[in-house]
């Protein structure tokens, strides 16, 4: 059966109706905007790093100060928190420091969390930062809660975590504490003492023959002495003869006493003498200066020349034999002696 004219027309009407709600809506969603959704931060890291001069990072029952890193996602945020929302048995101190000071030592790649005065604070479980200066996008930032009790640890050991906010964005860090000890090892160094003496030198002769008229004094052998010894070290020698002696002649140039310090010129011009002078690092007895003073040595017992009460990094004394002759010293070419010098640290 055929439907009447009017039955068709308000069916047409209707349809245009429905049409024009559908045109409606689809220019409606052109026209609100789109409503931002928030986004996961990366690069999110909660790092213990201890109390006071940085005792005890990450262990149980511990106050800790916080470094604290991330990598924005979009741009403008000016405020930041940290909610420990699973930290059964731990704390949040509600006075809290913050400083971005130093906070690139353990994030390198990172940019000091900017802002004129950083400020933080803490409520209940959650720590927050204000006073930021607007962060951009996709930028990794770093700082340090600097409160030696930012946050105190729970009484047991475990896998713990937050949840980071910055702006709109958000990101949950894991951090472990651990039973105390357990992430510090001992280290045992042993520093072995040390001493060493070197000679220049074998030999130490005369370079012209001796006089009677005036003192003769030997090139000098040099002593180099090496030691880690705390209070210093000692230099002793001894002679062969007790003085200069000739076979040839079977006499003897006879050294001066020990235990003293002796004038080599003067009144000795002339008359037979011979001792050994130290120019540095010298003692009372054996003070050499000036090419003129000695002392005597002995063939049985070292008599100490030079000594030191500090450690010797390459340290040097020069060792000289002086002589006197009298007009009637016999002449020959075998006038010898051996010096021994031995040498020890005072540890």
């Amino acid at each position: 059966m055929k439907k009447p004219k009017q039955f068709r027309f308000y069916q047409i009407i209707k349809q245009f109706q429905i049409a024009l709600i559908i045109i409606a809506i689809f220019l409606a969603h052109l026209v609100i905007p789109f409503k931002v959704s928030a986004a996961t931060l990366t690069k999110t890291t909660i790092l213990e790093i201890g109390g006071a001069s940085n005792v005890n990072p990450m262990i149980v029952s511990d106050g800790q100060e916080l470094a604290v890193d991330f990598k924005t996602v979009a741009s403008g945020a000016t405020t930041a928190s940290i909610n420990f929302n699973n930290f059964t048995g731990g704390s949040v101190n509600a006075t809290q420091t913050i400083s971005s000071t130093n906070c690139t030592n353990y994030f390198p790649n990172a940019t000091l969390l900017p802002g004129g005065s950083l400020s933080a604070s803490g409520s209940g479980t959650t720590i927050s930062i204000s006073n930021i200066t607007a962060l951009s996008a996709t930028t990794e930032y770093c700082t340090i809660l600097t409160s030696n009790t930012a946050v105190t640890n729970p009484g047991s050991g475990g896998v713990y975590s937050a949840l980071v906010t910055v702006g709109a964005d958000s990101q949950n860090a894991a951090f472990d504490v651990l039973a105390s000890g357990a992430n510090a090892y001992s280290v045992t160094g042993t520093v072995a003492p040390s001493f060493t003496m070197s000679l220049s030198g074998t030999t130490d002769n005369f370079a012209s023959n001796l006089s009677s008229s005036s003192l003769s004094l030997s090139p000098g052998i040099t002593a180099t002495i090496n030691t880690n010894a705390v209070s210093g070290w000692f230099l002793w020698a001894e002679d062969s003869n007790a003085g200069l002696h000739s076979t040839q002649q079977a006499h003897t140039i006879a050294t001066v006493s020990t235990g003293s310090n002796h004038t080599m010129n003067g009144g000795t011009i002339g008359t037979e003498a011979y001792a050994l002078g130290v120019t540095v690092d010298n003692t009372t007895n054996y003070a050499y200066g000036g090419g003129t003073t000695g002392g005597g040595l002995s063939t049985t017992i070292f008599e100490e020349i030079a000594t030191n009460a500090a450690p010797a990094s390459n340290v040097t004394t020069v060792l000289h034999e002086l002589a006197d002759i009298s007009g009637t010293t016999q002449p020959a070419t075998d006038y010898t002696d051996t010096i021994t010098v031995i040498g020890a640290g005072s540890f």
